[in-house]
């Protein structure tokens, strides 16, 4: 059996105001009428159908997760009762897989990314489940770059490729600077981090033993009450006594049988309002509108006004998003800055744009 693991958990507060506690971006329909995690469920088929799907997120997000997903089942969905970022959200979705199968390969992704040519990713996924299937080796995919990207991780690959283009992994490299970047770029041999992930559940298991050695004897003893009525007691449990940390940080930069499959599939991770813009068609000053907007001599901007008409004059490289109880307007190169206007409403207590 394969099985997705989506995960689901974030709010995506870099995509204020759109994006909001009640409204996390893989609910937005950001590019059309089907929300981020619609389209992420949509690509998977039928490679992997619907009653294959389990969804990871926090307690609070499941009610609108529902509401968007009713093709899935209440037991599709896995309450994290805090987030803890993606190495305990795994590691819990593995250990409710391997009661079902211990064999079970898993295809763990986030919820609100997009693919252009979705073809070229099922083919790739069946190629990772297949190797997967052999247990043993960690999968991952990794995305060609085509430029210098500061605000991903990278992979590094080694040299000969093994059957259909999967390569040992060299290490795994964080943000880098601009130079580093361009030096990544130059090289050939690094990849773009997906955060997409491919393995049994048994092998996952065995790694969070090796590297996370606390928090697998917490999920081991959390086991024991899948299915019983302390099971969300004891999850509770789990994730007060566990840290946050990463799957990339925790695991993957320490596995020794890590592999990558690089793909040229029109990956994005839709991370800010920047990388919107690159999704969509452009004037030719390099503006982009999406909705009821207009540009008049301005230059590299982006509108976002699907309910009201928005214009703008004689400004460059800025995004401007208009909904009907806020607006942001925002430099190009500062939208990474968004999430500070949620920390500080957060702190003024400003609930109603929250």
């Amino acid at each position: 059996m394969t099985y997705a693991i989506i995960m689901a958990g974030g709010i995506g507060s870099r995509f204020w105001p759109l994006s909001r506690r009640n409204r996390p971006k893989q609910l937005l329909n950001i590019f059309g009428d089907r929300s981020l995690i619609q389209e992420t469920i949509d690509r998977l088929q039928p490679l992997i159908p619907p009653t294959c799907v389990r969804i990871v997120t926090i307690e609070e997000q499941i009610p609108a997760l529902r509401k968007e997903l009713p093709m899935l089942q209440k037991s599709s969905f896995l309450a994290e009762p805090l987030g803890r970022n993606t190495a305990p959200c795994i590691g819990l979705a593995a250990i409710h897989l391997a009661h079902v199968s211990p064999q079970a390969v898993l295809v763990v992704l986030p919820a609100d990314h997009k693919i252009a040519r979705e073809d070229d990713f099922r083919d790739i996924l069946a190629m990772a489940i297949s190797r997967a299937e052999r247990g043993e080796e960690l999968i991952t995919i990794g995305i060609r770059p085509t430029r210098p990207e500061t605000g991903y991780g990278y992979i590094q690959f080694k040299g000969s490729a093994q059957s259909h283009g999967i390569h040992k992994v060299k290490t795994f490299a964080e943000k880098p600077d601009r130079k580093m970047a361009e030096q990544f770029l130059h090289s050939g041999d690094f990849l773009w981090n997906a955060g997409i992930f491919i393995a049994r559940a048994d092998t996952l298991l065995e790694e969070f033993q090796k590297y996370l050695p606390d928090f697998h004897h917490d999920l081991m003893e959390y086991s024991k009450s899948i299915g019983t009525p302390h099971e969300m007691r004891a999850r509770k449990q789990l994730y007060n006594a566990t840290k946050s940390i990463s799957f990339d940080y925790g695991i993957m930069e320490h596995a020794d049988k890590v592999l990558v499959i690089p793909a040229d599939i029109g990956w994005s991770d839709v991370g800010n309002w920047n990388e919107v813009k690159r999704q969509l068609p452009v004037d030719d000053n390099g503006n982009s509108v999406f909705g009821d907007g207009m540009t008049i001599a301005s230059s590299n901007s982006f509108v976002h006004s699907p309910e009201h008409f928005t214009a703008i004059v004689g400004l460059e490289n800025v995004v401007v998003v208009h909904t009907p109880d806020a607006t942001l307007v925002c430099h190009l190169d500062r939208v990474q800055e968004v999430r500070e206007i949620v920390a500080a409403l957060d702190r003024e207590k400003r609930i109603n744009l929250l």
